[in-house]
């Protein structure tokens, strides 16, 4: 008789940690889902599991950093591009301006020489 009463106190508080344990993983999953909603607002999701929903919002999150990066990568581009062109107008500015100095350069040197052979 002892014995039974042990092994059904036994059973009862196993039965009683399951209930706890089940009690806190489902207020844990609840609590994510709700910081995770917090922070983004946007993303609905509505499956019923705790894994699928997971699942779920990491697809849709995914989705829309995928989204983000596409629009910022569009956006850069014609920045990148609009600067390039003005760098490679300023470099063949500064070409010129030194070919043409160079130019000066030779020519007066030219004409110093013709001037004064003995230099």
């Amino acid at each position: 008789m002892f014995y039974i009463y042990i092994f059904y106190n036994i059973a009862y508080i196993s039965l009683f940690n399951q209930e706890i344990t089940q009690k806190i993983k489902d207020e844990q999953e609840e609590i994510t889902k709700a910081f995770l909603q917090r922070i983004f607002p946007e993303i609905k999701v509505s499956e019923k599991t705790h894994e699928q929903w997971l699942k779920s919002f990491e697809d849709k999150l995914c989705a829309i950093l995928n989204e983000l990066k596409q629009k910022n990568t569009d956006q850069t581009n014609p920045d990148l591009e609009k600067q390039n062109k003005n760098l490679q107008g300023m470099v063949s500015h500064y070409k010129q301006i030194i070919y043409d100095t160079v130019s000066f350069i030779e020519f007066d040197n030219n004409l110093i020489e013709h001037n004064n052979p003995s230099i």
